[in-house]
C-alpha cells in the first residue's frame, strides 16, 4: 500500500512539475535566450568600452624618435654634416609636444695613457652601470673625451606642434664644423609629450646644456609639470584659471599621459684634408 502511494505521489509531481514547464514554456524559449543576448551584448559593450577607452587613457603619449649625422662634403677649413632627426607617431592618440630641443657637441678625442687590463675594465663598466645616470655615460678602453663643446642648439619643433596618429615629420639642416678641430659629433634630441593640451612644462635645466649627468637628488634640475585646466562650477557657468602642479606617479599626471623620449646620434669625422698632400709633390 505504501509502495502504490509513493508511486501516485512521484506522478503527480511530475504532472504537475510537465504543467509548470508547459504554461511557462515562453519564458524558456523567448525570455531566456533575449536574456542571454542581453548578457552577452552588455559583456562585449564593457570590454570593449574598457579596450578603446580606458585602457588607452592610462597609456603614456608614444612617438618614435630616430636620428642621424652624415658627412656630406668638406672644403680647405669645413666640414658639412647632415643632421636628420625623423619623428612618428605609432600610437592611435594625438600627442601633444610640450617641449621639444636638440644640440649638436664637436668632441675631441685623445688616447687614453696606459689602458687598462679586462680585470680593471670591466670594473669601470660595472661602476657606469651602477653609478650612471644619463644614456651619455660611457667608458672607454683606448680613448677618452675631451674639451666637449657646443656647436649648435635650439627648438626642435613648434611650440604649438602635435601629431595626429599615424602622422610623421622630420628635422634636417646641415652644421659646419671646423676641419680637424673635433673627431666625434653627438646630436641629442628631446621631446617631452602629453595627451591633453591643457598640460603645460617648466624647464629650470638649460635646454642647450650637453652634460646630462643629473644627479637625481636634485630636483630642481628637473621639468616641472603644471594642470593649467580651468575649474568650472556650474556645468561651466562659471570658470577660474588654476594652475596646479603634476608629480610624476599621480592619478592625473598618469591621465594626461605624460612622457618624455630623446635620442643620440654619434658621426666620427675623417681628417682634416692636407693642402700639401692634395697638391700633389713638385717635380
Amino acid at each position: 500500500m505504501a509502495t502504490k502511494i509513493r508511486t501516485i505521489s512521484r506522478r503527480a509531481l511530475t504532472k504537475s512539475i510537465k504543467a509548470w514547464f508547459k504554461r511557462n514554456s515562453k519564458v524558456f524559449t523567448v525570455w531566456i535566450p533575449i536574456l542571454v543576448g542581453i548578457v552577452g551584448l552588455t559583456v562585449t559593450i564593457i570590454s570593449t568600452y574598457f579596450k578603446e577607452v580606458v585602457e588607452p587613457r592610462r597609456q603614456p603619449a608614444t612617438l618614435c624618435v630616430t636620428s642621424s649625422l652624415k658627412e656630406i662634403s668638406k672644403t680647405d677649413q669645413l666640414t658639412a654634416v647632415q643632421v636628420t632627426i625623423n619623428m612618428k607617431n605609432s600610437s592611435t592618440q594625438k600627442v601633444i609636444v610640450l617641449d621639444s630641443w636638440f644640440n649638436v657637441s664637436g668632441i675631441e678625442i685623445t688616447p687614453r695613457e696606459n689602458p687598462p687590463n679586462d680585470t680593471k675594465f670591466a670594473d669601470e663598466i660595472n661602476q657606469i652601470i651602477v653609478n650612471g645616470a644619463s644614456s651619455l655615460d660611457h667608458v672607454y678602453r683606448y680613448s677618452q673625451e675631451k674639451n666637449n663643446a657646443l656647436i649648435t642648439g635650439g627648438l626642435l619643433l613648434d611650440k604649438t606642434w602635435y601629431f595626429d596618429p599615424g602622422e610623421e615629420t622630420s628635422a634636417n639642416f646641415v652644421v659646419y664644423v671646423p676641419n680637424g678641430k673635433y673627431q666625434l659629433l653627438r646630436l641629442y634630441s628631446n621631446i617631452t609629450l602629453s595627451k591633453s593640451d591643457e598640460v603645460e612644462v617648466e624647464r629650470e635645466k638649460s635646454q642647450t646644456q650637453q652634460d646630462q649627468k643629473v644627479k637625481k637628488e636634485d630636483k630642481d634640475l628637473e621639468p616641472a609639470f603644471y594642470d593649467v585646466k580651468p575649474k568650472c562650477l556650474l556645468w561651466r557657468f562659471h570658470c577660474r584659471s588654476q594652475r596646479v602642479r603634476l608629480d610624476p606617479g599621480t592619478d592625473r599626471f598618469v591621465r594626461y599621459g605624460i612622457a618624455n623620449t630623446h635620442s643620440v646620434s654619434e658621426l666620427g669625422l675623417s681628417p682634416a684634408v692636407s693642402t700639401a698632400s692634395s697638391a700633389g709633390s713638385p717635380k
